[in-house]
C-alpha cells in the first residue's frame, strides 16, 4: 500500500525569517535579544527579532534579515550548535513573519531594507553622542 500521509518533514522553502528554538529561558529578555543579534548577525544584517516568552512558545525565537544569504547561512551553520549551554535548532519560518510581511506588503526592495537599518543605526549613534556629551541645559534667566 502507498504512503498517502505528507511527509512530516516537508521542504521549507528559503525566508528572510528563521526560527530558532530550544533558547534559555531564563535569561532576561533583553540579553536574549542581545546575545541572538550578537550571535546570528555574524551571518548576515539582522533586521529584527522576536523572542516569545508566552507559555506556548516559550525558548523560541524569529530573526528577519535583510537578504536570503543570511538566513541560508543561518540555518546551514548555526542549526544543532550550542547557545548559552542548550543545542539550539535553526530552520527556516514556516510563515513569513509579520515584520518580513509588513516589508513585502510595501513592496520594499532589499537595498531599501539596508538602507533604512543604516539610517536608524545612524540616527542610533547620533542620539548616543549627543548624550554622552550632554545635551545643553536652558540657562535660567533671572529678573534683575
Amino acid at each position: 500500500m502507498e504512503n498517502i500521509l505528507p511527509n512530516k518533514e516537508e521542504e521549507v522553502r528559503p525566508k528572510l525569517t528563521i526560527y530558532v528554538r530550544n533558547l534559555d529561558e531564563k535569561m532576561s529578555l533583553s540579553a536574549l535579544k542581545r546575545n541572538l543579534y550578537s550571535y546570528f548577525s555574524r551571518f548576515g544584517q539582522v533586521l529584527h527579532i522576536r523572542v516569545s516568552r508566552t507559555l506556548p512558545t516559550r525558548g523560541q525565537a524569529w530573526i528577519v534579515y535583510s537578504e536570503l544569504e543570511g538566513s541560508v547561512r543561518a540555518v546551514l551553520k548555526a542549526n544543532n550548535t550550542s547557545f548559552f549551554g542548550k543545542t539550539i535548532e535553526v530552520q527556516y519560518s514556516k510563515q513569513p513573519s509579520d515584520f518580513e510581511r509588513q516589508l513585502g506588503a510595501k513592496e520594499i526592495t532589499a537595498d531599501e531594507i539596508r538602507e533604512r537599518a543604516t539610517l536608524r543605526k545612524k540616527r542610533k549613534a547620533e542620539l548616543v553622542d549627543k548624550l554622552q556629551k550632554g545635551v545643553p541645559q536652558k540657562t535660567q534667566r533671572t529678573n534683575s
